[in-house]
């Protein structure tokens, strides 16, 4: 034994030096003369990752690697349990009606990764308007703290194996491929309000195909890391249900970006139902005898001041952090001075509060190779060649606070289009300046520069006002002196058209035709939004002094709000694309402008017209206006209650009725109205105007119809409610008594008489349920509209509010107590007894008339049976 120790003594002696591995993996060989160690590399899980791989590596917020088909991020121990944005952000794709290049889509969803064993867990803690909502607890009380977490805890979003440790051990790195290239409705790189879906009513479904998706760049930032992935899609499309195209395919690059949302979260601020904000909603635990209660919050930039003490003292001085725009150099250089000041028209209103130079609009860096436009940190202003008609505006948002974090603008290719014929349809009769095939650069810029400036309302927070422009009087919108100094509304964020209510000779006079800009309510919003409240520390600190605001607002009517009520339901106030406080006698301004337009137009924009194909549309759009937008507007006030934005300690009533003989007034206005409609059609015109033009008077006399049976449900709800009613029963008497005159005076109708008896048939045929199966007991849908003035088309015809279609911005999720809605009572028995009162009717008018009205009688007498008679 003793010889064979020895032996390996010896051997030891001669044997070369011998190797210690450091913490990288490789080993240290020690030199036989004592000199430093020499490397040598040994096979790690970490090395092994990227062993032989072509491998883009980018450090910033993390280190990402894109080795080969896959992505390896190497996430930082110290990041596990934060709050994280995941969003994607729209690069380049093969159809812009699905998303345009610039816009965020995906939705704002906060990611926390935890760590579990051997892997690694990406759990989704919030998603904005959407349940199950992030539960805080404010009350002070341990235990409920407890409860929360186990009873809100955050959902596993994915789950990433631990391949390796970094050779510092710092971090953990793990496959993350797909939490960037797979498809959900989180992950969609489509816009959900994309032009395809032409405001909701057509459907698409998005069928990701992974032969055709490749990951192609990695960056990284300080605060954040972003995929940028080129994914292949089938894209299936429904129109109300019923399939338009299958399997059209569309291929997306955009970026998907893990973000590390602010570790000081800004305090949030309460929102409240009577300022125009844009809430989102979270739920708190603020007494343990209310239990878990919806909280509403607002969205908006963290401003702050630079010098607190100078600005509490009432300097003014510049926000910490101001909101900086880039603008593309793509942008149409006539458009670019009028959209940088729209955006920095708010910077006046920002400066009664004491901050200066709060927006700044600036060019894409021309001298700064490195300048990305896609990096989340940036907030842009896009030139999109899409087929749309309005910007199309989107931010990204922390769902924790609702700060507003970036924002992009993308300007369509036809965007002009609609400012263009907003200002030729409302005012070429008043104004002889419009009436050629172009505006001059001033005239487009005013048109620009206010639309850019509501389009940077609903960026900095700020929610549609529609009732805005009733505070103003009618005539006043006819002041030259009036409209210089007030514009046509207080606010730029009700949707103002151009000046209907001027008449010739007005324009001369140096009346206003187009929207001034930001007014007073918008600057009450703004203080309301972003001033800061001194020895504020919590969101409730705040309440006292923002109730106080509202409340001293009252005294201006300027500064009027009423919640948007589902396109104008309920409230006559409030109502998109209108001017001042009469409806009426606005409507007759507008009238007379109609039909002045309808006698010159053809001479007036023959100008590089030769096919004709402007003319016919100025000549389609002037009538629809009418229809799409008059007509429906009216008609609110028929079952019309004033819904008022106010708490119980303010003395004002909730909701008030329209008197009864108010809204009967409106249904006898209406329905004479459509007694003379031959100026709508002059044949000569019609027939320079070739053939297939729509039937105008026929399509706005069943408008009327349409509109006024629309409001029955309506004026049920008041009926149950109001001592001073007018009630349903009465509505549809009043009708029939202008529908059947003729008949019940035994003379001939005329063309048009017959044409609104035929559609009054059809519409209380339909409503009784009698031409369905014997088990359709209800009739499933009032109609709304028709043909093409329908108030659906309304933003068609006229301009879209995209935001305004938008869950994340509607301010209905404020769900109050007095947010009526009307339930589904029970009317079909109703109008299957108007069917048989009509029957019985014409059961005598046939006997003694004759020639075509007599066909008439039969006609409709056929159908009648024929609905009764069906099984």
């Amino acid at each position: 034994m003793k010889n064979i120790i020895y032996i390996l003594f010896l051997l030891s002696l001669l044997l070369p030096a011998s190797a210690e591995a450091d913490a990288s993996g490789r080993k240290k060989k020690k030199d036989r003369k004592g000199g430093e160690p020499e490397n040598v590399e040994l096979s790690t899980p970490y090395s092994e990752l990227f062993k032989g791989k072509k491998v883009k590596t980018a450090k910033g917020l993390m280190t990402i690697h894109r080795a080969d088909k896959k992505i390896y991020v190497e996430f930082p121990l110290r990041l596990l349990d934060k709050d994280m944005l995941y969003a994607s952000v729209i690069r380049g794709i093969t159809d812009n009606g699905e998303g345009a290049v610039g816009e965020f889509v995906g939705g704002d969803n906060a990611l926390r990764f935890t760590r579990r064993d051997s892997v690694l867990q990406a759990r989704i803690t919030v998603q904005v308007d959407y349940p199950p909502l992030r539960a805080f607890n404010s009350s002070g009380d341990g235990a409920i703290d407890k409860a929360l977490e186990k009873a809100s805890r955050p959902g596993i979003f994915g789950t990433y194996k631990i391949e390796a440790w970094t050779p510092d051990s710092t971090a953990v790195v793990v496959d993350m491929t797909s939490l960037f290239t797979n498809y959900s409705a989180y992950t969609t790189p489509f816009a959900a309000y994309a032009p395809n879906a032409m405001f909701g009513f057509v459907s698409r479904k998005h069928d990701i195909r992974e032969e055709r998706t490749t990951l192609k760049d990695v960056v990284a930032f300080d605060n954040n890391v972003t995929v940028t992935c080129e994914q292949g899609f089938n894209v299936d499309y429904f129109m109300m249900g019923f399939p338009m195209a299958k399997d059209v395919k569309v291929t997306v690059t955009s970026d998907k970006i893990l973000m590390l949302l602010p570790e000081e979260p800004m305090m949030p601020r309460l929102a409240d139902y009577r300022v125009g904000v844009r809430p989102f909603m979270q739920a708190d635990f603020s007494d343990p005898l209310r239990g878990l209660e919806r909280v509403f919050y607002t969205r908006r930039w963290r401003l702050e001041p630079t010098d607190k003490a100078a600005h509490e003292r009432g300097e003014a001085v510049e926000p910490v952090k101001p909101i900086v725009i880039y603008m593309d150099t793509l942008m149409p250089a006539a458009w670019a001075k009028y959209i940088k000041e729209g955006l920095e028209e708010w910077n006046t209103a920002f400066e009664k509060i004491g901050f200066r130079n709060v927006v700044q609009v600036r060019d894409f860096p021309r001298d700064d190779a490195g300048f990305n436009p896609f990096d989340v940190n940036h907030s842009v202003i896009l030139y999109s060649p899409v087929l749309w008609y309005s910007a199309m505006t989107n931010q990204l948002t922390d769902p924790r606070t609702g700060e507003i974090l970036s924002m992009s603008i993308c300007i369509p290719d036809n965007f002009t289009n609609m400012l263009y014929n907003d200002r030729v349809l409302m005012t070429m009769n008043a104004d002889p300046s419009v009436r050629r095939a172009k505006l001059s650069e001033e005239q487009m810029g005013e048109l620009i520069r206010a639309n850019m400036a509501n389009c940077m309302g609903w960026n900095l927070g700020l929610f549609l006002n529609a009732s805005a422009s009733a505070a103003y009087p009618v005539d006043s919108l006819r002041s030259p002196s009036f409209t210089r100094e007030h514009g046509l509304s207080p606010s730029i964020m009700d949707v103002v058209p151009c000046n209907y209510i001027a008449q010739p000779g007005d324009a001369e006079r140096g009346v206003r035709m187009t929207a001034k800009g930001v007014g007073p309510y918008d600057d009450f919003t703004i203080q309301w939004l972003y001033k800061p409240i001194a020895g504020a520390n919590v969101p409730a600190d705040e309440k006292a002094t923002l109730d106080s605001w509202i409340k001293e607002s009252r005294a201006n009517p300027a500064c009027r709000y009423h919640l948007f009520d589902d396109w104008g339901a309920f409230d006559p106030l409030v109502a998109v694309y209108d001017l001042g406080d009469d409806p009426v006698k606005a409507f007759e301004y507008h009238v007379a402008n109609v039909k002045g337009s309808l006698k010159n137009f053809f001479e007036w924009y023959r100008e590089d017209d030769r096919d004709m194909v402007v003319r016919q549309g100025i000549y389609e759009g002037l009538c629809s206006v009418l229809g799409a937008n008059r007509l429906p507007q009216l008609a609110t006030y028929v079952g019309g209650i004033v819904m008022n934005a106010a708490n119980a300690d303010e003395g004002i009533r909730q909701y008030e009725f329209l008197p009864k003989k108010q809204q009967r007034e409106m249904v006898q206005y209406l329905l004479n109205f459509s007694r003379d409609l031959d100026w709508l059609e002059d044949l000569d015109l019609l027939r320079q105007l070739g053939p297939g033009r729509m039937p105008m008077k026929e399509a706005m006399r069943a408008t009327v119809l349409d509109v006024l049976f629309s409001r029955y449900d309506r004026l049920k709800w008041c009926a149950a409610k109001s001592d001073d009613a007018y009630k349903p029963s009465e509505l549809l008497d009043d009708i029939y008594r202008f529908v059947w005159e003729g008949t019940l005076k035994n003379r001939s109708l005329t063309k048009e008489e017959m044409g609104f008896q035929t559609s009054y048939l059809a519409m209380i045929l339909q409503s009784s349920t009698v031409g369905e199966s014997a088990s359709a007991l209800q009739v499933s849908a009032r109609r709304d509209g028709v043909a093409d003035f329908s108030p659906a088309n309304l933003y068609f015809i006229n301009r879209g509010i995209t935001e305004a279609r938008n869950p994340q911005s509607y301010n209905a999720s404020f769900d109050l107590p007095w947010w009526v809605r009307v339930p589904g009572n029970p009317d079909a028995h109703e109008f299957y007894g108007m069917v048989l009162r009509v029957q019985g009717l014409l059961n005598k008018a046939v006997v003694t008339s004759t020639g075509d009205t007599k066909l008439h009688y039969e006609y409709l007498l056929h159908k009648i049976k024929k609905s009764l008679e069906k099984k």
